[in-house]
């Protein structure tokens, strides 16, 4: 899916207890000499990702300094326009739908999968199991979805392994989605919120499904999860990780080898299972082959 562009690094221990302790610079190095590679993000958790990563990036005379954007309409743009190095916030059909309609001078490309973040449906006053605990959801529930097209099949997806959905979902009419088995009365699918605000749906008591960045940022507590996305604990080539992409033809310079270089390590790939607990899931592609 995305291609790894280095082999394994051996890092000093000062990068280890930088990344472990939130030290946001390296003894060894001058801040003054530092090339900086400016990354388009959004919060949580990427822009936390990437301060880890600044910490490693020193070692090999960069820094790293993020643009936090609250939604996702500017990110690709800023790396097109070259407004920014690179961006750090988005899945690979949500990258191949910007490509479909972008000029040929402003096409993106992959160059590293970071993390997964396992979606959920989400409801305030969920007593803490997981769909089905011999349950089925309350007679006739009303269900929203974020308004994003890119994501309906996962969505469709992840609610009929449930039962809550039915077989047969249209992957692009979420509108059209009946009941599954585990759902009494009719299923009502509220495809029209935009993502970032769903949480506020979420705090009104409604049945939400929620990306895990908002569901972090939002500080919502895990015991309000109803389902949870089935993952095998693994982010290996799966379509929904999120990567780093820069512009086309840039996937080579100095800049994004050092960007793809600090991401890419067993620190890294360590802090992010320490710091989220499962909550976001860090890919194997952060732990390059021995060769």
């Amino acid at each position: 899916m995305s291609k790894k562009i280095f082999t394994k690094t051996l890092l000093p221990l000062s990068a280890v207890i930088a990344v472990g302790t939130g030290v946001s610079t390296l003894a060894s190095c001058s801040k003054d000499n530092y090339t900086t590679i400016t990354v388009s993000c959004t919060a949580v958790p990427h822009d936390e990702i990437l301060k880890a990563a600044n910490n490693i990036a020193h070692i090999y005379g960069y820094k790293i300094v993020t643009n936090v954007q609250t939604g996702y309409d500017t990110e690709n743009p800023a790396v097109a326009n070259g407004d920014a190095d690179a961006n750090f916030f988005q899945h690979h059909p949500y990258l191949e739908a910007y490509n479909t309609s972008a000029a040929s001078d402003k096409q993106l490309a992959s160059v590293l999968d970071v993390h997964l973040e396992p979606i959920a449906l989400w409801q305030k006053d969920w007593n803490g199991e997981i769909f089905p605990s011999g349950k089925q959801l309350p007679n006739a529930p009303t269900i929203y979805i974020p308004n994003k097209p890119d994501d309906f099949p996962r969505y469709g997806a992840f609610l009929n392994s449930y039962g809550i959905v039915a077989d047969g979902y249209s992957t692009t009419n979420p509108s059209s989605w009946t009941g599954g088995i585990n759902v009494t009365g009719t299923l009502t699918i509220n495809p029209t919120v935009v993502a970032s605000m769903i949480t506020q749906i979420y705090q009104q008591g409604e049945y939400c499904v929620i990306n895990g960045n908002f569901a972090l940022q939002a500080g919502i507590p895990t015991p309000k999860r109803v389902a949870l996305e089935k993952t095998s604990g693994s982010a290996t080539d799966n379509p929904y990780n999120n990567l780093i992409a820069v512009k086309k033809g840039n996937e080579s310079t100095p800049k994004t080898l050092a960007l793809v270089k600090s991401l890419q390590n067993s620190v890294i790939y360590d802090w992010i299972n320490e710091k989220y607990n499962g909550a976001v899931i860090p890919c194997e592609d952060l732990l390059p082959s021995e060769s």
